[in-house]
Formats: structure tokens, sequence, C-alpha cells
């Protein structure tokens, strides 16, 4: 989405579908929180999030595959996902999001 997750970026908003972890891991990730409007909660239950580039419009909706099982300790979960490429695990999307003023 020609941004770098390093720098901090206010042209960036994440609408999240979930609660648990990942919406946390997301927060960090991006940078956009709660408090300051650039992260939206969504209660759809889906294990997705929506990354909106302010600056160009541009949307990427990624969710978690289907056949992609989570189960065993939280070590083994590390060590699997470590050897994984990322396409097994989630899907990329690209998608419109309309973002009223």
């Amino acid at each position: 989405m020609g941004l770098d997750p390093a720098v901090k970026n206010k042209n960036l908003i994440v609408y999240t579908e979930i609660d648990p972890c990942a919406t946390d891991a997301i927060q960090v990730i991006s940078g956009c929180t709660l408090g300051h409007r650039t992260l939206k909660y969504m209660d759809y239950g889906e294990f997705a999030a929506t990354f909106v580039n302010l600056s160009n419009n541009e949307a990427l909706r990624v969710t978690m595959k289907e056949s992609w099982e989570i189960r065993g300790t939280p070590e083994e979960l590390i060590n699997k996902m470590a050897a994984l490429h990322e396409d097994e695990v989630v899907n990329f999307q690209k998608v419109k999001v309309n973002i009223s003023v």
C-alpha cells in the first residue's frame, strides 16, 4: 500500500472485525488506535481487517484462510506460522471503502 510500517502514518485507517489479540497486534504494528480514531472496531465476528490509505484511497482487506486451523500450544503455533508463507495463512483482497467526512 506504499506505507512504511516503521513510520507513524496519519493517512492510515484500519477497520478490524475481530476483538481478540489480533486487534492488539494490528494496533501495535500499524500505530492506529481507537483513541486517535484511526482504528475502528466493527463487531462482525470475522477474523479480518481492512487497511485504508487515505492519501490514495487504496484499501486492502486481510482475512484468515478458512483452511488454517489454530491448534496447539502457543510455542507450536509460533513455530508453525514462522515456517509458512503469508499467502498460506491469510487472503489479501483489494476493496473500495467509502469514508464519510
